[in-house]
């Protein structure tokens, strides 16, 4: 199985984090015992993603993180349309 081809702006480190050059944000392997199970783009570009960590049961906690570069054009509420457009996006979103 090959590795699925990331934009530039998305990287995968020797040591498993997946680096988000457009705002440095490194996203690890795993977060307080929880491991890195999605890594989603919500644009070609991968500028807006959604890391999620989940335990290994139903009872665990699942936590998403949400990264959306600034725009220095950007308004408040531009940004908040961003983030409910990529919040409805997630298929679990409504649940």
């Amino acid at each position: 199985m090959s590795s699925p081809v990331l934009p530039a702006s998305l990287v995968v480190r020797k040591d498993g984090s997946v680096l988000q050059t457009v705002t440095g944000f490194a996203f690890p392997h795993a977060i307080g015992g929880l491991p890195r199970i999605d890594v989603r783009m919500y644009d070609v570009h991968g500028y807006n993603v959604g890391v999620t960590y989940r335990g290994p049961d139903r009872r665990a906690p699942w936590v998403t993180l949400y990264s959306l570069p600034g725009r220095p054009t950007d308004g408040l509420l531009d940004t908040f349309v961003d983030s409910e457009d990529c919040l409805l996006y997630t298929s679990d979103a409504a649940d």
